[in-house]
Formats: structure tokens, C-alpha cells, sequence
């Protein structure tokens, strides 16, 4: 966007940047303008913006709807922390709709309700949402439930999403597993390892990243296929995340590859280092907080 919009933006009143954003519902297409008057909005007054949401999220005008819902993640520091001083008040609002007859209006209120993490809350029950025929609320639903993988109830709708025929949906929830989960099981593991060749790359990543987290050795011809196949082209240094990967399962079986890379790097490349010496047995993993043992 414009540098000078965007100053626009940031000098304008909040009662015109309110004015700004309902002139974007002429649009045919979502904006970077829209989004930019919604975070503008979202760092004002908290009172006066919550109180004008609310009121949208009750219009007949389903695009005024989502424009409330949107503006609804409202937080600011307190010390160290970021908070959302309005996060009872939106909860009932939200909940509402979460039932709204147009998908764009629940897809929005999911992302509001991934944001400030209500999601055990709100979504833990809804299986009608994530097997939704619209994708956007599919989508939603595994961005929001991907900051909250403590509950059984979260794994499983996190695990059918990940089934999803929709490469973003599938990527959202097996990194909500893979990364962002501390609970274990046979099915978490077998979910993993069926996105373990997906044909997404980002969605096969985090995959591999869920599966060495976890000690699944499963994941070491995945590794050494990776770490083969970027050997073989001219120029090139694998991504940090493979070489995290290696380090945290620790397979002997890697270190030929992980050798074989070396001189392409720098004597103190910190995560190939670090890879080598765990497969080496010079190192134990450490971080993982898995408990259950490989059958």
C-alpha cells in the first residue's frame, strides 16, 4: 500500500477512519486499504471502537457485520504482556456469530475468536464448522484452533482438518499439531505421518517437525530423502527447520547425509552443528515433553 495512504490513515480521526472502512463495502474485493483502517481502528480508543463493533455486528448488512467482527480483537501492552481488556464482553457477541447466515461473517468471527483465544470456549464443539462446505470458515476454523491444542476435543477437529482437500487448511492444522501441540498419541502421530509427504511443502514441513518433536522415527527417510535431494542441486543450503528436525530426533542414521553437507556450510553453522553432534550421541535432545514410547 501507498506510504502516503498509509500516513493518511495513521493521522485521520477515528470517526473517519470508521467512515473510511464502510466505504470499503463498494468493493469488489477485500483491499489492503480495509485491512489497514481495521488495524488503525484496532489501536485507538478501546471503548469508543468496541462500542461501534458491537453495534455493527448487530447491522442488517452482513458486510458491516464482518467489518464488527474483524475490529472485535481488540488488546494493547500492560507491562510485558498483551491483553484483551474486552475479551468477556466480546465472547457473547461472537457466539452469536458464529451462527450468522453468511460464511464471510463467521469466518471472521472464528479469526476473532483464534485471536483471543476463546476457541476452547467456543469451538471446541462445533464439528459443523469444520466440515463446512464453505472454505473460508475451514480455514478460520484451522487458523483458530491451531493456538489451542490442549484439549481432546481440539485434536480431533484439528486431526479431520488436516484431512482437508485444501492445501491452507490441511497447512494450519498440522502446524496447530505438529508445532504448536504438547499432547502425544498414536493418533496425533498417525496424523502427522499421513501429511508427511503431502504435496504441499509448507504442510510436509510441518509434518516433519511434529513427527521428530515426538521421537517418531518414521520421519528419518523423510530427512535423508530431503537432505539427498538438496545435495544433489549445485548451490544451495537447506532450510534451518530440516536441520531443527534432524537435531531433535537425533537418528544416527542421519549422519552420513548431515556429514556429507558440511562443507557447504560454515565451520560454526549453529543448527548443523547441532544436528551432528545429537546424532553423534554428543548432545541429548532436549525440549521434548513427549512421554509416550514408540511401539
Amino acid at each position: 500500500m501507498d506510504w502516503r495512504l498509509r500516513k493518511k490513515i495513521a493521522k485521520a480521526k477515528t470517526e473517519k477512519l470508521f467512515e473510511w472502512l464502510l466505504e470499503e463495502r463498494n468493493q469488489t474485493e477485500e483491499t489492503d486499504r480495509r485491512w489497514a483502517l481495521i488495524l488503525q481502528l484496532r489501536r485507538r480508543d478501546i471503548e469508543t471502537v468496541f462500542s461501534t463493533a458491537s453495534i455493527w455486528c448487530q447491522n442488517n448488512d452482513w458486510l458491516i457485520r464482518e467489518a464488527g467482527a474483524d475490529l472485535l480483537v481488540l488488546g494493547r501492552h500492560e507491562g510485558e504482556q498483551f491483553v484483551y481488556p474486552k475479551k468477556t464482553e466480546t465472547q457473547p457477541i461472537l457466539e452469536k456469530l458464529l451462527s450468522d447466515r453468511r460464511p464471510e461473517v463467521v469466518a471472521s468471527a472464528i479469526y476473532a475468536v483464534g485471536h483471543l483465544r476463546l476457541a476452547r470456549e467456543l469451538l471446541d464443539q462445533r464439528m459443523d464448522l469444520v466440515v463446512h462446505k464453505s472454505f473460508f470458515i475451514r480455514r478460520a476454523m484451522s487458523f483458530a484452533l491451531s493456538g489451542d491444542g490442549t484439549t481432546d476435543e481440539t485434536v480431533g477437529l484439528l486431526l479431520l482438518l488436516m484431512k482437508d482437500n485444501d492445501v491452507e487448511v490441511r497447512d494450519w492444522a498440522t502446524f496447530g499439531l505438529g508445532s504448536q501441540c504438547d499432547k502425544d498419541s498414536k493418533e496425533i502421530r498417525q496424523g502427522l505421518f499421513e501429511r508427511l509427504y503431502d504435496v504441499d511443502d509448507d504442510t510436509h514441513l510441518e509434518a516433519v517437525g511434529g513427527l521428530a518433536r515426538r521421537g517418531d522415527k518414521r520421519v528419518v527417510p523423510a530427512l535423508i530423502k530431503r537432505f539427498e535431494e538438496e545435495q544433489a542441486q549445485d548451490e544451495w543450503q537447506v532450510a534451518n527447520a530440516w536441520l531443527e528436525a534432524a537435531a531433535e530426533i537425533a537418528a544416527p542414521e542421519l549422519l552420513p547425509v548431515l556429514l556429507a553437507m558440511a562443507p557447504r556450510y560454515d565451520e560454526d553453522d549453529f543448527w548443523l552443528d547441532l544436528a551432528i553432534r545429537r546424532c553423534q550421541g554428543e548432545i541429548e535432545p532436549d525440549g521434548r515433553v513427549f512421554g509416550m514410547q514408540e511401539d
